[in-house]
């Protein structure tokens, strides 16, 4: 229903889409984030039908205008297989956020394949060492895995960019979002509807793809809107946090 409300203001900024898994085909899972390749071409047809451009992680501060960002988290051997020929064949790059601890791992992209994917024009960014919710670590733990992801994208000349895995709210505490500051890590993403406006001093937002967003909830998504499913995000946190108080 959020989806059918228009924004609630005129937002501008940056659109930033957020997908995981993406299959050739249709065929029965449990990830609930799983989109074909066919979904994929859909959507980046309907951003260019809806007039907006598509921006890079290294533009994002540059960009003018409603422009839409993609990113990949997961460190997903379909990254490669699946979503990069979907994207080469648009004219579309996309920033793939990844754990470099995870890399090598069953199912997962490994280090030659991080420089195919920088081949195709695509960039990647850190998603922590290994997929873990940050809050779970204190401040020391915290810093040696910033450490390893900031060396690991200054080998391959990336931006020091940051999607918190999980990204809900709850997630990190100030404290990690002040060591990563201190890293350099000056753009960094959470999982809250919502449009990005470039700034190092607070978290960006992003729209995730799941498997049942529907063309109408992207849609949405590229026009800035669904503020309210945001709102509702931030008082069912509210709410729990008080059940725990």
């Amino acid at each position: 229903m959020a989806s059918l409300l228009p924004p609630l203001r005129r937002p501008g900024g940056v659109r930033v889409l957020c997908y995981h898994t993406v299959m050739p085909r249709a065929e029965d899972t449990e990830d609930r984030f799983a989109v074909t390749s066919d979904t994929l071409e859909a959507h980046l047809s309907l951003i260019r039908a809806t007039g907006h451009t598509l921006t890079s992680i290294t533009d994002l501060e540059r960009t003018s205008g409603e422009a839409v960002l993609l990113t990949f988290d997961d460190n997903l051997i379909s990254h490669l297989n699946v979503s990069v020929p979907v994207l080469r064949s648009a004219g579309a790059t996309a920033t793939f956020y990844l754990c470099p601890g995870d890399l090598g791992a069953a199912g997962q992209l490994r280090v030659d394949h991080v420089r195919t994917l920088l081949g195709a024009g695509m960039t990647v960014g850190a998603h922590g060492k290994h997929h873990r919710l940050v809050v779970k670590m204190g401040p020391a733990e915290f810093t040696r895995e910033v450490a390893v992801c900031r060396d690991f994208l200054q080998s391959f000349g990336m931006p020091l960019t940051w999607a918190y895995p999980g990204g809900h709210i709850g997630s990190y505490r100030q404290h990690h979002e002040q060591i990563l500051r201190d890293y350099g890590f000056a753009t960094r993403f959470v999982t809250l509807e919502g449009v990005c406006r470039p700034s190092p001093r607070r978290v960006q937002p992003r729209y995730v793809i799941r498997r049942q967003s529907s063309i109408r909830y992207l849609r949405a998504a590229v026009g800035g809107g669904l503020q309210l499913v945001a709102l509702a995000k931030r008082l069912r946190a509210i709410a729990t946090l008080d059940t725990k108080a």
